[in-house]
């Protein structure tokens, strides 16, 4: 049978102007975002590997410390075989990069296979997919993951109380996680880059991709899928309330996040921040888009770090002078 290869390599165009910069002109801090948040949804992915139990020896092969995924209902290999592939859509936020920070990402992404070990002869069938989709959007290949998103089954209606109080709930963890400082510590801790081999890597999940069938990745889907029945009566149901919890949900959640940031020590107001960064507030507000919001409030909190930093060196330098000028006044 035919078999599928690895997406092609093309130059992914954001809408961003910045995604037309090269090395030197990128910003650290939106280059370390970049690959926390691809080690993010790996992290994601090795704690999915982990609660369906694919392998006996994956506390060894793992590269990542998940301690932070608190959510008891991902402890569920149903509930988490649905949650995984929401996190796989935040790769989406790293196409607004450059492509020479997305191949350095997917050289990553090789460079992890490798390290974990896994084989086109030991990785079972759903894993096969997840990887070819990980490899996919990291190209720029979105549109079976696009179109499965948008179809697939819910659990809840979002016009039901139910699915707002969950979205609540979600939002609720991430906060409290936020305001806990695990993920900062974990950051600091996963800040080196994978350890295995890119060629190895890369032949390794160029095996594990022509072992996928066309019709396999055809019949493949990441969540289950609407009939066209379902599909009407969702529609149905969903004009009757335009208000969508999911995005609602996003805005506060980021609006909140950046807020707090802005009010620990020391504290800054909107206009010490760059002057694009400024109306941030607005721009969330007026953003339809959930990828776009997500991008809003890392460019605003990487530039709140920023601020602060120089703040504190400034505070910093004012107290040496201070006290070299008392050292010298009383010789």
């Amino acid at each position: 049978m035919e078999c599928v290869k690895t997406a092609h390599a093309k130059k992914f165009q954001g809408e961003w102007a910045g995604n037309n910069l090269s090395p030197g002109d990128l910003p650290d801090d939106e280059y370390n975002y970049a690959h926390w948040q691809f080690r993010e949804v790996v992290m994601w992915l090795e704690k999915y590997i982990e609660i369906v139990g694919y392998y006996s020896d994956w506390p060894q092969r793992k590269q990542l410390d998940n301690s932070y995924i608190k959510r008891k209902d991902v402890n569920d290999p149903k509930k988490i075989e649905r949650t995984f592939p929401t996190r796989l859509g935040f790769l989406k936020l790293l196409l607004y990069n450059p492509p020479w920070l997305l191949t350095e990402l997917k050289e990553e992404f090789y460079k992890w296979i490798n390290s974990t070990g896994i084989t086109a002869d030991n990785c079972p069938e759903r894993l096969k997919h997840y990887l070819f989709g990980i490899h996919e959007i990291l190209e720029g290949e979105t549109e079976k993951f696009d179109k499965e998103r948008k179809n697939r089954k819910r659990e809840l209606h979002p016009n039901f109380p139910e699915f707002a109080e969950k979205v609540k709930e979600g939002f609720e963890d991430i906060n409290e996680i936020s305001a806990s400082g695990e993920v900062d510590k974990i950051k600091k801790d996963e800040k080196s880059r994978f350890g295995g081999n890119v060629e190895q890597g890369r032949k390794a999940f160029q095996q594990i991709a022509n072992s996928i069938s066309n019709n396999d990745y055809q019949s493949f889907h990441f969540w289950p899928q609407m009939t066209s029945e379902e599909r009407e009566e969702y529609k149905s149901k969903k004009e009757k309330n335009n208000i969508n919890p999911i995005l609602h949900g996003w805005r506060t959640n980021s609006i909140d996040e950046i807020a707090q940031a802005l009010n620990q020590e020391p504290k800054l107001t909107n206009n010490d921040l760059k002057l694009k960064n400024q109306n941030w507030e607005q721009q969330i507000n007026q953003t339809e888009d959930i990828i776009k919001i997500q991008n809003i409030k890392g460019e605003v909190l990487a530039d709140i770090q920023n601020k602060r930093q120089e703040k504190k060196t400034s505070r910093i330098n004012i107290s040496k002078g201070r006290l070299c000028f008392m050292n010298s006044s009383r010789r």
